[in-house]
């Protein structure tokens, strides 16, 4: 099925003001101008505090208008992924493979029924085992995607199909953005070892992600020791080599052709935070940052963000509210720390989505934009946006939790100008990520139909993907 383009051409009227949200609002008056003088001869290094900026209530006007940015779509039809037995359901793997499966929970039940607490009985236990074996006899179909990326033409998705121990049947496909032509890339089949794709990342007609390797071997904390393993398959042939391996577990972010590798280290009342760089050419690591923060009550959290080709740190301070973003050009601290949502940072803006009224039944979620430029803070209304948020350069990529029935924008917000563009509406199963400079969008709608006798019927709806450059 062809897929089809469209672009979203430029037509972005500068919006200064506290606009309504309603699209029809009259054109809003302009901001104040901020009371504080700023030297135009800034510092080699910015350390600035909430008492230094301006806060300026600026509601976000949703617009229908195109976004400064070029959006391209791609309707790729109903994708059909099939449905596979997993080799750790084969007749010579299955016992084995339920015995681990069960093995825990009784160990904890035979805990439980010495300490005098009800537990499962024989008949249910024997149930239970029958229930795994008819599932070692069902081909199971392939779900949402749990990774997936958009890069050289195409849209790659990660399926899982082994739903008896989720990690010995994956298999990594790609859609061709134009015909939709699909082709299996590379696949992992396996009744023994497990592995799990992850996020992948597109780079010069590769797929990068992390494999790590655990030992049974564990610390002094009780953690498993591990080895992550970078791995590179090539779009084209699915041929899989190995870049590098060592004391990492994830990708952090991309830049050129270098990667940022992580790994936390709990050890008991504190947390060690390592990020590494690796140069995708020569596979060699260099430590990009450590440190050790604390894990009490009160303590600090922590968290980065890669922005073209620069770290953000953030430290959260529960015990004083505070939040501190931390990188080569500036120190800020804003008095916030819980209830936040998304924090996002780059070179002349630090956002966070903060709820400041959360209970079982009401939240009041607020959008703090805090400008190094102009020393103010924007303060918006959230509501409505969704939970899910991205930065994009300078803008917010949102997604609502659409399904199958309701159908939600996601929307490209630029606070400096007070604005949400509405993108499209979304079926539900939407996903997003960057690769590079781009960022992308997946929306798979899927129904599901279960039988008594175990059986389960996939409905696939049409899979859309769009994309555009940060």
């Amino acid at each position: 099925m062809k897929g089809k383009y469209f672009a979203l051409l430029l037509a972005v009227t500068v919006v200064l003001g506290g606009c309504s949200l309603k699209k029809d609002s009259p054109a809003p008056e302009e901001l104040p101008e901020s009371s504080s003088e700023v030297s135009q001869e800034e510092p080699d290094f910015l350390e600035l505090t909430e008492e230094d900026f301006t806060r300026v209530d600026l509601n976000l006007n949703i617009s229908d208008d195109p976004p400064p940015v070029e959006i391209h779509s791609a309707d790729l039809g109903k994708l059909d992924f099939g449905s596979r037995l997993s080799p750790c359901k084969a007749p010579e793997y299955r016992d084995e493979t339920i015995k681990q499966l069960m093995e825990p929970t009784l160990e904890h039940m035979a805990d439980d029924a010495e300490q005098g607490y009800p537990t499962m009985s024989a008949e249910d236990i024997e149930q239970w085992r029958n229930d795994l074996l008819k599932t070692c006899d069902t081909p199971w179909p392939a779900q949402q995607s749990f990774g997936g990326t958009v890069g050289g033409g195409k849209a790659f998705f990660i399926k899982n199909y082994d739903n008896l121990c989720s990690c010995h049947d994956t298999v990594l496909f790609s859609v061709d953005l134009e015909t939709a032509e699909m082709k299996e890339v590379f696949a992992h089949e396996d009744p023994v070892e497990p592995c799990l794709f992850g996020t992948p990342y597109y780079l010069d007609g590769k797929l990068l992600y992390v494999n790590c390797e655990y030992s049974e071997e564990k610390d002094e904390w009780g953690n498993r020791l591990a080895v992550g393993h970078l791995m590179a398959i090539d779009a084209e042939t699915g041929e899989q080599s190995e870049i590098c391996s060592g004391d990492f577990e994830w990708i952090y972010g991309v830049d050129e052709d270098k990667l940022i590798l992580s790994k936390n280290y709990y050890h008991g009342d504190s947390t060690d935070y390592r990020l590494m760089e690796c140069n995708i050419e020569t596979g060699q690591l260099n430590e990009l940052w450590y440190g050790t923060f604390a894990n009490q009550e009160g303590g600090i959290d922590v968290m980065f963000d890669y922005v073209d080709g620069e770290l953000y740190r953030f430290e959260m301070d529960y015990e004083n509210n505070t939040t501190t973003v931390i990188c080569d050009d500036y120190k800020v601290t804003v008095n916030k720390a819980s209830n936040l949502y998304f924090r996002g940072a780059n070179k002349d803006r630090v956002m966070f989505v903060v709820d400041e009224y959360s209970t079982y039944m009401t939240s009041d979620k607020k959008l703090y934009t805090y400008d190094l430029k102009t020393r103010e803070c924007l303060v918006s209304s959230f509501n409505g946006f969704g939970n899910t948020v991205m930065m994009a350069g300078d803008a917010l990529v949102t997604l609502g939790s659409s399904s199958p029935t309701y159908k939600m924008p996601f929307y490209y917000i630029m606070p400096q100008i007070g604005t949400a563009f509405r993108g499209a509406d979304l079926c539900g199963n939407s996903s997003f990520n960057t690769s590079g400079d781009t960022v992308f969008i997946m929306d798979e709608p899927t129904n599901y139909t279960y039988h008594e006798d175990g059986t389960i019927d996939v409905d696939l709806g049409d899979t859309t993907v769009y994309w555009f450059e940060k």
